[in-house]
Protein backbone atom coordinates (compact mmCIF):
# COMPACT_ATOMS: atom_id res chain seq x y z
CA UNK A 1 0.00 0.00 0.00
CA UNK A 2 1.13 3.17 -1.58
CA UNK A 3 0.82 6.78 0.36
CA UNK A 4 2.29 10.30 -1.64
CA UNK A 5 2.59 11.86 1.74
CA UNK A 6 6.24 13.30 2.23
CA UNK A 7 6.86 12.38 6.08
CA UNK A 8 11.15 12.12 6.21
CA UNK A 9 14.04 12.13 4.27
CA UNK A 10 15.16 8.92 6.34
CA UNK A 11 14.66 5.31 4.83
CA UNK A 12 11.27 3.81 6.19
CA UNK A 13 10.37 -0.04 5.96
CA UNK A 14 7.37 -1.63 6.68
CA UNK A 15 7.96 -4.20 8.81
CA UNK A 16 5.69 -7.09 6.61
CA UNK A 17 6.14 -10.13 9.34
CA UNK A 18 5.33 -8.55 12.72
CA UNK A 19 4.73 -11.15 15.64
CA UNK A 20 3.06 -9.81 19.28
CA UNK A 21 4.09 -12.04 21.64
CA UNK A 22 2.53 -11.93 25.43
CA UNK A 23 5.11 -14.07 27.53
CA UNK A 24 3.41 -15.52 30.87
CA UNK A 25 -0.12 -15.45 29.50
CA UNK A 26 -2.83 -16.48 30.77
CA UNK A 27 -5.67 -19.08 29.34
CA UNK A 28 -8.62 -17.10 28.46
CA UNK A 29 -10.61 -20.52 28.49
CA UNK A 30 -9.77 -20.93 32.17
CA UNK A 31 -10.07 -18.25 34.10
CA UNK A 32 -12.39 -20.09 36.54
CA UNK A 33 -10.09 -22.59 37.57
CA UNK A 34 -6.94 -20.27 37.30
CA UNK A 35 -8.84 -18.07 39.47
CA UNK A 36 -9.47 -20.99 42.19
CA UNK A 37 -6.28 -21.82 42.68
CA UNK A 38 -4.72 -18.09 42.99
CA UNK A 39 -7.14 -18.15 45.46
CA UNK A 40 -6.61 -21.14 47.29
CA UNK A 41 -2.55 -19.59 47.39
CA UNK A 42 -3.75 -16.25 48.87
CA UNK A 43 -2.71 -14.37 45.37
CA UNK A 44 -5.66 -13.79 43.69
CA UNK A 45 -5.36 -10.28 43.68
CA UNK A 46 -2.24 -10.06 42.22
CA UNK A 47 -3.53 -12.92 39.40
CA UNK A 48 -6.77 -10.95 38.86
CA UNK A 49 -4.51 -8.05 38.02
CA UNK A 50 -2.11 -10.32 35.91
CA UNK A 51 -5.09 -11.55 34.16
CA UNK A 52 -6.87 -8.84 33.40
CA UNK A 53 -3.61 -7.39 31.84
CA UNK A 54 -3.23 -10.11 29.71
CA UNK A 55 -6.96 -9.93 28.50
CA UNK A 56 -6.63 -6.39 27.76
CA UNK A 57 -3.46 -6.55 25.93
CA UNK A 58 -4.48 -9.78 23.80
CA UNK A 59 -7.39 -7.81 22.41
CA UNK A 60 -5.52 -4.95 22.01
CA UNK A 61 -2.59 -6.82 19.41
CA UNK A 62 -5.57 -8.82 17.69
CA UNK A 63 -8.21 -6.33 17.23
CA UNK A 64 -5.82 -2.73 16.66
CA UNK A 65 -2.69 -4.02 15.47
CA UNK A 66 -1.75 -6.12 12.37
CA UNK A 67 0.51 -8.21 14.71
CA UNK A 68 -0.17 -12.36 14.76
CA UNK A 69 -0.56 -12.72 18.01
CA UNK A 70 1.12 -15.52 20.13
CA UNK A 71 -0.07 -16.32 23.96
CA UNK A 72 3.13 -17.90 25.19
CA UNK A 73 2.76 -19.95 28.26
CA UNK A 74 4.58 -22.98 29.05
CA UNK A 75 3.63 -26.32 30.49
CA UNK A 76 4.12 -27.57 33.97
CA UNK A 77 7.55 -28.71 34.55
CA UNK A 78 9.34 -26.36 31.92
CA UNK A 79 12.80 -25.53 32.82
CA UNK A 80 15.05 -22.62 31.99
CA UNK A 81 16.66 -24.49 29.32
CA UNK A 82 12.91 -25.45 27.98
CA UNK A 83 12.06 -21.65 28.08
CA UNK A 84 15.61 -20.89 26.12
CA UNK A 85 14.84 -23.59 23.35
CA UNK A 86 11.27 -21.81 22.53
CA UNK A 87 12.84 -18.24 21.78
CA UNK A 88 15.82 -19.96 19.73
CA UNK A 89 13.15 -21.85 17.38
CA UNK A 90 11.10 -18.60 17.50
CA UNK A 91 13.70 -16.61 16.21
CA UNK A 92 15.28 -19.01 13.74
CA UNK A 93 14.28 -18.20 10.17
CA UNK A 94 13.63 -14.56 10.81
CA UNK A 95 15.36 -11.26 9.12
CA UNK A 96 14.35 -8.47 7.49
CA UNK A 97 10.70 -7.43 7.08
CA UNK A 98 10.46 -9.47 10.96
CA UNK A 99 9.11 -7.53 14.03
CA UNK A 100 8.40 -9.17 17.02
CA UNK A 101 6.80 -7.31 20.36
CA UNK A 102 7.20 -9.20 23.55
CA UNK A 103 4.94 -8.08 26.02
CA UNK A 104 5.63 -9.13 29.85
CA UNK A 105 3.84 -7.97 33.11
CA UNK A 106 4.91 -9.68 35.94
CA UNK A 107 7.54 -9.92 38.63
CA UNK A 108 11.03 -8.74 38.19
CA UNK A 109 14.28 -7.48 39.95
CA UNK A 110 18.26 -7.04 39.71
CA UNK A 111 20.55 -5.73 37.33
CA UNK A 112 22.46 -6.79 34.56
CA UNK A 113 23.48 -10.13 34.11
CA UNK A 114 21.28 -10.76 37.78
CA UNK A 115 18.18 -9.46 35.66
CA UNK A 116 15.40 -11.74 36.32
CA UNK A 117 11.67 -12.56 35.79
CA UNK A 118 9.37 -14.13 38.07
CA UNK A 119 6.50 -15.92 35.81
CA UNK A 120 2.79 -16.33 37.90
CA UNK A 121 3.22 -19.86 35.51
CA UNK A 122 6.00 -21.89 34.29
CA UNK A 123 9.06 -21.88 34.44
CA UNK A 124 8.97 -21.77 38.40
CA UNK A 125 12.41 -21.04 38.52
CA UNK A 126 13.35 -17.53 37.68
CA UNK A 127 13.87 -16.54 34.59
CA UNK A 128 17.45 -14.94 33.07
CA UNK A 129 15.80 -11.87 31.96
CA UNK A 130 18.98 -10.48 30.12
CA UNK A 131 20.11 -13.99 28.98
CA UNK A 132 16.70 -13.53 27.06
CA UNK A 133 17.61 -9.98 25.59
CA UNK A 134 21.27 -11.05 24.32
CA UNK A 135 19.48 -14.24 22.81
CA UNK A 136 17.31 -11.81 21.09
CA UNK A 137 20.44 -9.07 20.54
CA UNK A 138 22.56 -12.02 19.10
CA UNK A 139 19.64 -13.29 16.58
CA UNK A 140 19.95 -9.75 14.42
CA UNK A 141 15.71 -9.61 14.64
CA UNK A 142 14.69 -6.37 15.58
CA UNK A 143 12.57 -6.65 18.63
CA UNK A 144 10.59 -4.19 20.78
CA UNK A 145 10.25 -5.57 24.65
CA UNK A 146 7.32 -3.81 26.50
CA UNK A 147 7.71 -4.79 30.28
CA UNK A 148 5.11 -4.05 32.81
CA UNK A 149 7.99 -4.40 35.75
CA UNK A 150 10.86 -3.45 37.38
CA UNK A 151 13.78 -2.47 34.87
CA UNK A 152 16.83 -1.00 35.93
CA UNK A 153 17.26 2.44 33.92
CA UNK A 154 21.29 1.69 34.14
CA UNK A 155 22.30 -2.16 33.13
CA UNK A 156 25.83 -3.04 35.41
CA UNK A 157 26.64 -5.62 32.01
CA UNK A 158 25.84 -3.84 28.67
CA UNK A 159 25.23 -5.79 25.83
CA UNK A 160 28.00 -6.25 22.98
CA UNK A 161 27.73 -4.41 19.33
CA UNK A 162 25.18 -7.13 17.53
CA UNK A 163 23.19 -6.49 13.90
CA UNK A 164 19.10 -5.61 14.67
CA UNK A 165 17.39 -3.28 16.51
CA UNK A 166 15.91 -3.96 20.26
CA UNK A 167 14.22 -1.67 21.70
CA UNK A 168 13.06 -1.86 25.35
CA UNK A 169 9.66 -0.08 26.94
CA UNK A 170 9.68 -0.34 30.43
CA UNK A 171 7.26 0.29 33.30
CA UNK A 172 8.10 3.52 34.82
CA UNK A 173 8.15 4.16 38.92
CA UNK A 174 4.94 3.09 40.99
CA UNK A 175 3.21 6.00 42.85
CA UNK A 176 3.66 5.31 46.22
CA UNK A 177 3.40 6.88 49.68
CA UNK A 178 5.37 8.46 52.25
CA UNK A 179 5.67 5.22 54.02
CA UNK A 180 6.87 3.44 50.57
CA UNK A 181 3.63 1.13 50.53
CA UNK A 182 2.27 1.40 46.75
CA UNK A 183 -0.75 3.51 45.72
CA UNK A 184 -3.30 2.24 43.29
CA UNK A 185 -4.12 4.76 40.57
CA UNK A 186 -5.58 4.94 37.06
CA UNK A 187 -1.90 5.48 35.95
CA UNK A 188 -1.64 2.00 35.63
CA UNK A 189 1.16 1.57 32.53
CA UNK A 190 -0.38 -1.20 30.59
CA UNK A 191 -3.41 0.64 30.65
CA UNK A 192 -1.99 3.33 29.82
CA UNK A 193 -0.13 2.39 26.89
CA UNK A 194 -3.27 0.55 25.25
CA UNK A 195 -5.36 3.62 25.84
CA UNK A 196 -3.10 6.05 24.24
CA UNK A 197 -1.92 4.22 21.37
CA UNK A 198 -5.30 3.24 20.51
CA UNK A 199 -6.53 7.03 21.46
CA UNK A 200 -3.64 7.99 18.80
CA UNK A 201 -4.96 5.74 16.48
CA UNK A 202 -8.75 7.28 16.87
CA UNK A 203 -7.24 10.70 16.70
CA UNK A 204 -5.72 10.18 13.35
CA UNK A 205 -8.32 9.29 11.86
CA UNK A 206 -10.49 12.39 12.87
CA UNK A 207 -7.84 14.95 12.50
CA UNK A 208 -7.22 14.34 8.77
CA UNK A 209 -3.82 14.81 7.56
CA UNK A 210 -2.73 17.13 10.26
CA UNK A 211 -0.27 14.33 12.09
CA UNK A 212 2.69 13.39 9.56
CA UNK A 213 5.56 12.48 11.88
CA UNK A 214 6.09 9.22 12.16
CA UNK A 215 5.75 8.48 16.19
CA UNK A 216 6.78 5.92 18.58
CA UNK A 217 4.59 3.79 21.70
CA UNK A 218 6.64 6.49 24.08
CA UNK A 219 5.96 9.33 22.12
CA UNK A 220 2.24 8.66 21.86
CA UNK A 221 1.93 7.56 25.63
CA UNK A 222 3.56 11.23 26.07
CA UNK A 223 0.26 13.25 25.83
CA UNK A 224 -1.28 11.49 28.54
CA UNK A 225 -1.65 13.26 31.78
CA UNK A 226 -2.87 10.15 34.13
CA UNK A 227 0.61 7.91 34.32
CA UNK A 228 2.41 8.47 37.42
CA UNK A 229 5.95 8.12 35.58
CA UNK A 230 7.52 8.30 32.37
CA UNK A 231 8.17 4.82 30.76
CA UNK A 232 11.53 3.60 30.69
CA UNK A 233 12.99 3.75 27.56
CA UNK A 234 16.38 1.73 26.58
CA UNK A 235 17.84 1.22 23.01
CA UNK A 236 20.76 -0.99 22.31
CA UNK A 237 21.85 1.71 19.71
CA UNK A 238 21.89 5.22 19.90
CA UNK A 239 22.93 8.13 16.91
CA UNK A 240 26.45 9.29 17.31
CA UNK A 241 27.33 12.48 15.56
CA UNK A 242 29.69 11.75 13.10
CA UNK A 243 28.80 7.32 12.91
CA UNK A 244 28.02 6.35 9.84
CA UNK A 245 26.58 2.87 11.12
CA UNK A 246 22.93 2.38 10.40
CA UNK A 247 20.50 3.13 13.07
CA UNK A 248 16.52 2.78 13.18
CA UNK A 249 13.38 3.10 14.96
CA UNK A 250 10.67 1.33 15.54
CA UNK A 251 7.50 3.60 14.89
CA UNK A 252 4.04 4.22 13.09
CA UNK A 253 3.28 6.11 10.65
CA UNK A 254 0.45 8.51 10.97
CA UNK A 255 -0.73 8.03 7.03
CA UNK A 256 -0.32 4.37 7.16
CA UNK A 257 -2.83 4.25 10.09
CA UNK A 258 -5.49 6.48 8.39
CA UNK A 259 -5.77 4.22 5.49
CA UNK A 260 -5.44 0.71 6.73
CA UNK A 261 -7.31 1.61 10.35
CA UNK A 262 -4.75 -0.05 12.46
CA UNK A 263 -1.33 0.16 14.15
CA UNK A 264 1.11 -0.89 11.82
CA UNK A 265 4.74 -0.86 13.22
CA UNK A 266 7.54 0.45 10.41
CA UNK A 267 11.77 0.17 10.75
CA UNK A 268 12.77 4.42 10.78
CA UNK A 269 16.11 5.11 10.17
CA UNK A 270 17.66 7.51 12.13
CA UNK A 271 21.41 7.53 11.67
CA UNK A 272 23.25 7.89 8.61
CA UNK A 273 21.14 10.48 6.91
CA UNK A 274 21.21 9.44 3.53
CA UNK A 275 22.30 11.42 0.20
CA UNK A 276 19.52 12.82 -2.51
CA UNK A 277 16.40 12.15 -0.51
CA UNK A 278 14.74 15.39 -0.67
CA UNK A 279 11.14 14.06 -1.73
CA UNK A 280 11.34 10.62 -0.79
CA UNK A 281 7.73 9.55 -0.19
CA UNK A 282 6.76 6.28 1.53
CA UNK A 283 5.23 5.23 -1.24
CA UNK A 284 8.34 5.37 -3.58
CA UNK A 285 10.40 3.16 -0.72
CA UNK A 286 7.39 0.79 -1.48
CA UNK A 287 8.31 0.74 -5.06
CA UNK A 288 11.84 0.17 -4.02
CA UNK A 289 11.34 -2.65 -2.05
CA UNK A 290 9.57 -4.19 -4.45
CA UNK A 291 11.51 -3.90 -7.39
CA UNK A 292 14.12 -5.67 -4.65
CA UNK A 293 11.48 -8.17 -3.92
CA UNK A 294 11.26 -9.12 -7.28
CA UNK A 295 14.68 -9.44 -8.52
CA UNK A 296 15.44 -11.41 -5.86
CA UNK A 297 17.18 -9.26 -3.13
CA UNK A 298 15.08 -9.07 -0.12
CA UNK A 299 13.22 -5.54 1.27
CA UNK A 300 15.53 -2.68 2.17
CA UNK A 301 15.84 -3.44 5.38
CA UNK A 302 18.92 -3.11 6.78
CA UNK A 303 20.16 -5.05 9.96
CA UNK A 304 23.21 -3.26 10.71
CA UNK A 305 23.42 -1.13 14.13
CA UNK A 306 25.03 0.42 16.65
CA UNK A 307 25.24 -1.01 20.03
CA UNK A 308 24.89 0.63 23.62
CA UNK A 309 23.27 -0.79 27.07
CA UNK A 310 22.11 1.71 29.11
CA UNK A 311 22.01 5.18 28.90
CA UNK A 312 20.57 5.05 25.55
CA UNK A 313 18.87 8.71 24.47
CA UNK A 314 16.10 9.56 23.04
CA UNK A 315 15.57 10.22 19.77
CA UNK A 316 12.70 12.99 19.32
CA UNK A 317 11.38 14.30 16.92
CA UNK A 318 13.64 16.70 16.12
CA UNK A 319 16.02 13.99 14.60
CA UNK A 320 13.25 13.58 11.58
CA UNK A 321 13.09 15.70 9.11
CA UNK A 322 9.34 16.04 8.74
CA UNK A 323 7.42 18.40 5.84
CA UNK A 324 4.62 19.85 8.12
Amino acid sequence: MATAEKISRYPVAKYTRPSWYTVDDVDPDEHGRDDRLASRLGQAKSYNEHRSKCDLVRSFADKLTNCEFKSVRFPQGTSRKGFSEYWKQELSGKGAGDLIIIYYHGRAGGNGEDFEFNFAGYPKQPIDAYALIEQINSSGVDCMLILDCFVPTRFRDKWEKKPGNVEIIGRGQRLQDSNERLVETNGDFTKTMVWSVGSFLMAIKADGKRKKAPQSIPEMMASDKMIDSNPVRIWLNKPKKGCEDVVKRIKVIPAEMRMTDKIEFFAVQIQPVPEHTDGMTVGKYYEMERELEENGSGDMQTQDGTADGDDAEDASNSDLVVWQ
